[in-house]
């Protein structure tokens, strides 16, 4: 809300307007928001009766029955819209959608929008809301620990452009912030981690007594979210709220009395100086609390250096950013790159440096003379001292959101994107197959083309940046409401599951072939959700089979099945593969299968293909999964079971006189074999 104010008074050659305007906006704690006994949200929208809900997918799949709930008790129409999170959809796109929903939904002038996420989907949501009928009111609940401290307490809204962080917004307060913290118990370590680097900005440079917090308590902090999980001691648990308390308290003491940043030597800018330039630059950026930790731990050394801090407050701060996963140098954080960095930044901080450092623990002063050559001398040092740290310095989940990008998982991580560490170096899995990559991809300051290691990276074409692949999605990739559905709930799935799911155009390929075909009988070896058997079994004929094979129906969503009404035509079974297999072949014979597709776990690829060899008829077509690995089949250097084992089968098949085959770049390469 705000007041105004102003004069206007004639001059020689026109007017003089001197305005004002009170901005007024609160900030509320309230743990578990949703609970009905707590009308604190409700209270806001009872005279408009009716609400509409920005969501983060990943809050949605979590809370969305409480919120509906919720709502529904207070006899509220509520209308959610559920957004796509990561830092990969801070973008232009994602704001016109939200645009575009205010329009439908009909938002009145001073409508409150709820905004509910990450702090991604807040900055976003809120430029939408700046950007809408120049001013639309919205209220605002963080969920990641990085919005409730950080993204929060500011009333920056924006989003990135290109390569650039947060290059397009502008400043636009929410009427209420809710801080609900108990939304730290549904999140991963990895972005507790992130959100603490902000801790550790406010605390190094601005409040010591949470920096002592935080060092004493650091990793029983991460393990815990702050005290929010189950069997949690009091201890933990009031000093998470009290470290919560105190640095939104900071943050705030800070920011309000320079909201629109007309003042710019800025305590909050430290860790934010060479990071704006740093995060992006990766092919797989940073998360931002890693990549302003590399600026912060920089600065660290450059303070003690400069004789701002002593050795051992250098390397007590260092320490707990170690202890804690935080990355402290990147192979790409190169004197071009931070120079480069801080010609960007000085635009921004009208030509000057203005660079935050400590000041001993807890106060902070700015430099303006730090020169290329004291840099680049600093550097070389500050990456000697790194290297005597764990992990030479690396960070734990280092990059962008495990939304987007997780690490592997045990089972089967060839139909995901991961990121994982191999030999020192960041490997984003899955090439694009539709697309062939010529480019340098930089990793971690190494780089790789597709002529070194044959399609080294793979991006699936439903989430790939590539736009020949949107090209393709877009003019070929027809799913129905149910297939929608399963696909974002997969992609909400924990960390080592999300965005396993197979590749919708092999999906809609199997379609076309099943019809083609007239095949009856289908077999997929690893089911995870269910997506790719529920939309083989839609081609399937009214007395069709699809027969789909897990270790774990933990994920798997039969009632989706049935709302696409496939469900009589699906008989998923839970137990090893091979046993299962071996179950088909007793209950059905040989030659018994039209089709079958295997995605199951690595080592087992060649057992699996010798008994759906067995199962599948004359003439019928075993497609298998991921048989170009990420490229690692091509590097004689990959030796890891995965690798070996599928180039044994590579191998095997070749030579099989008794089957016709084909192999192509379809998601991480797929094999057709005709059984002759």
């Amino acid at each position: 809300m705000s007041d105004m104010s102003a004069t206007v008074t004639p001059t020689d050659n026109g007017f003089h307007v001197d305005g004002y305007e009170k901005i007024t906006y609160d900030f509320r704690f309230v743990d578990h928001i949703f609970d009905p006994k707590k009308s604190d949200l409700a209270d806001c929208y009872k005279t408009w009766g009716r609400c509409l809900v920005i969501i983060d997918n990943n809050v949605h799949k979590i809370h969305s029955q409480a919120l509906e709930n919720y709502f529904s008790i207070y006899n509220i129409k509520c209308t959610i819209k559920v957004i796509e999170s990561g830092e990969l959809r801070k973008t232009m796109k994602t704001k016109l959608e939200i645009i575009d929903t205010f329009a439908e939904y009909g938002l009145v002038r001073k409508e409150p929008v709820l905004v509910i996420g990450g702090g991604v989907l807040t900055d976003v949501a809120g430029y939408a809301c700046a950007s809408y009928r120049r001013k639309s009111n919205f209220i605002r609940i963080p969920t990641t620990l990085i919005g409730l401290i950080d993204a929060s307490v500011s009333i920056k809204v924006g989003l990135n452009h290109e390569k650039l962080k947060n290059r397009l917004g502008a400043y636009h307060a929410p009427i209420i912030t809710f801080l609900d913290f108990s939304f730290l118990k549904t999140l991963s370590e990895g972005h507790i981690r992130n959100g603490f680097a902000e801790l550790i900005k406010i605390s190094v440079v601005g409040e010591k007594t949470v920096f002592d917090l935080l060092d004493k308590y650091g990793e029983e902090l991460i393990s815990t979210r702050f005290g929010y999980l189950d069997g949690s001691s009091d201890e933990i648990r009031h000093v998470g709220k009290q470290i919560n308390y105190l640095g939104i308290k900071k943050m705030l003491e800070l920011e309000v009395p320079n909201l629109h940043e007309v003042m710019l030597d800025r305590v909050i800018a430290f860790g934010h100086t060479w990071s704006p330039t740093l995060e992006l630059t990766p092919t797989i950026p940073l998360r931002h609390g890693h990549a302003i930790n590399i600026d912060m731990a920089f600065s660290v050394t450059i303070a003690w250096k400069r004789h701002l801090i002593s050795i051992e407050e250098r390397d007590r701060i260092l320490h707990l950013m170690s202890r804690v996963g935080l990355t402290l140098d990147h192979k790409l954080f190169q004197i071009e790159l931070i120079w480069k960095a801080m010609r960007s930044i000085m635009l921004t901080r009208d030509g000057h440096q203005r660079a935050a450092m400590p000041h001993s623990i807890g106060q902070c002063v700015f430099l303006n003379d730090l020169t290329h050559d004291e840099l680049e001398s600093i550097l070389r040092e500050h990456k000697e001292i790194v290297k005597a740290y764990p992990r030479n310095g690396d960070g734990l989940d280092a990059y962008i959101d495990q939304n987007d990008y997780t690490e592997i998982s045990d089972s089967d991580a060839a139909n995901m994107i991961s990121i994982k560490e191999l030999n020192g170096e960041a490997v984003l899995d899955l090439v694009s197959s539709t697309t062939v990559l010529s480019k340098t991809i930089e990793m971690n300051g190494f780089a790789h083309t597709n002529k070194k290691m044959t399609n080294l990276i793979d991006i699936k074409s439903h989430l790939s940046n590539d736009p020949i692949d949107h090209y393709i999605m877009e003019h070929t990739f027809r799913p129905t409401k149910e297939q929608n559905e399963l696909l974002e709930y997969t992609r909400s799935l924990p960390e080592k599951f999300a965005l396993m799911i197979g590749s919708t155009d092999a999906a809609q390929f199997f379609q076309i072939l099943i019809r083609i075909g007239q095949y009856k009988r289908c077999i997929e070896v690893g089911t995870l959700s269910g997506y790719t058997a529920m939309t083989m079994a839609m081609a399937l004929p009214d007395d069709g089979l699809m027969v789909t094979l897990d270790i774990d129906d933990k994920y798997v969503r039969p009632d989706i099945w049935k709302k696409a009404g496939v469900e009589n035509k699906i008989d998923l079974r839970i137990k090893p593969a091979i046993d299962s297999l071996q179950d088909l072949l007793n209950e059905y014979g040989e030659n018994s299968f039209d089709f079958i597709f295997i995605d199951g776990d690595k080592p087992n690829y060649v057992n699996y293909y010798d008994l759906c060899l067995r199962l599948v008829r004359s003439n019928g077509l075993i497609a298998i999964d991921n048989t170009l690995y990420t490229g690692f089949v091509a590097d004689a250097t990959k030796t890891d079971i995965n690798t070996v084992t599928i180039r044994q089968l590579n191998d095997k098949i070749k030579l099989d006189q008794t089957v016709d085959v084909c192999q192509l770049r379809l998601g991480d390469g797929t094999t057709f074999v005709r059984k002759k």
